[in-house]
């Protein structure tokens, strides 16, 4: 998280809302208005999804008085599933022969946008028409 601004606010509460990042944590802070017991629903912008695909992880929420006193809070709120980019570049296949009956070599090469794990894997599907390789 860097610049963070609430992006919008629940049209049945009124006042002045800012935001501000330390960490992991964005706190919106409101001023004004007045008392409300009301569904409310902000949207966080420029929020940066995590690089890796995988779950998140879990949030946590907090709603504080302006002294800090906690007047409700939850602790797990399920995470999100991050899904996987297609490949950043690529992939290109090469072959170092592409005259028929001869023996080749085949290059990959792709850039990927998550990392390939030290126990993962790549995998390369041979069409199953002619010619086989």
């Amino acid at each position: 998280l860097s610049s963070v601004l609430p992006s919008s606010v629940s049209a049945s509460v009124d006042g002045t809302f800012s935001a501000s990042v330390s960490g992991r944590v964005v706190a919106l802070s409101r001023s004004g208005g007045t008392t409300t017991n009301r569904i409310v629903q902000y949207e966080v912008a420029n929020v940066t999804v995590p690089s890796v695909a995988g779950s998140s992880g879990t949030f946590q929420s907090k709603y504080e008085t302006s002294s800090g006193d906690c007047l409700a809070e939850d602790v797990s709120i399920p995470g999100v599933e991050v899904h996987a980019r297609e490949f950043e570049y690529g992939p290109i296949l090469r072959h170092s022969s592409i005259f028929a009956g001869e023996h080749t070599n085949l290059t990959l090469e792709v850039t990927t946008f998550n990392p390939i794990p030290s126990d993962g894997k790549v995998r390369l599907d041979f069409p199953r028409h002619e010619p086989k390789y």
